[in-house]
C-alpha cells in the first residue's frame, strides 16, 4: 500500500510540475500575442504607399488604416480626367492642395481641344475648400498675332470657408 501511495504521490507531483509548465506557455503566450496585436496596431497607424479606389476614382498615396492621409493623388474615373494632388487627413483632402478639372482650349490649329487646368490651389480641410486659396478658370485671349487662344486666369484670390469663398479677399 506504501508503495501505490508513493507512486500516486509521484504522479500527482509531476502532473503539478506539468500544470505549472503549461502555465506559465499559457502566459508567454498570451504576452507574445499582446506584443503582436500592439505592433500590428502601431503598424496601422504608419502611413504606407498604397493604391485605392477612393471617391469614385483611383489615389495612389500615403494610406493609413485603408483611407488616404499624408500626401497623395486622386484621380477621377468619370471620364473628365479631373484629379487632386496634395495633402490627406484620414480620408479627407486637408492641408496644402491643388485641384485640377479638364477645360476648353484652342490649340494651333484653332480647334478646341480638352486639357486638364489647374482650377483651385490652396488650403482644404475637411474634404472642402478652406483657409486661404486661389481659385482659376479659362478664358479665350487673343494674342498678339491675332490667334484666339485659352489661358488660365485667376477669378479669386482669399479666404474659404466650408467649400465657399468667404472672409477677406479679392475677386476678379
Amino acid at each position: 500500500m506504501d508503495e501505490l501511495r508513493r507512486a500516486t504521490d509521484r504522479e500527482r507531483q509531476q502532473y503539478k510540475m506539468r500544470i505549472e509548465e503549461l502555465t506559465a506557455q499559457r502566459d508567454e503566450w498570451k504576452q507574445r500575442c499582446q506584443q503582436a496585436e500592439a505592433k500590428l496596431k502601431a503598424f496601422e497607424q504608419e502611413p504606407t504607399l498604397a493604391s485605392l479606389h477612393w471617391e469614385g476614382g483611383v489615389y495612389h498615396g500615403n494610406v493609413r488604416n485603408k483611407m488616404p492621409h499624408g500626401e497623395g493623388i486622386l484621380r477621377t474615373l468619370d471620364g473628365q480626367n479631373s484629379f487632386y494632388e496634395g495633402q490627406w487627413a484620414d480620408g479627407k483632402r486637408h492641408g496644402k492642395g491643388k485641384q485640377y478639372a479638364p477645360c476648353q482650349v484652342s490649340n494651333q490649329q484653332r480647334q478646341m481641344e480638352t486639357k486638364i487646368c489647374l482650377v483651385y490651389e490652396g488650403d482644404w480641410q475637411d474634404g472642402q475648400r478652406h483657409g486661404k486659396g486661389t481659385e482659376y478658370a479659362p478664358c479665350q485671349v487673343y494674342d498678339q498675332q491675332g490667334q484666339l487662344e485659352t489661358k488660365m486666369f485667376l477669378v479669386y484670390e482669399g479666404e474659404w470657408k466650408d467649400g465657399k469663398r468667404e472672409g477677406q479677399g479679392k475677386a476678379y
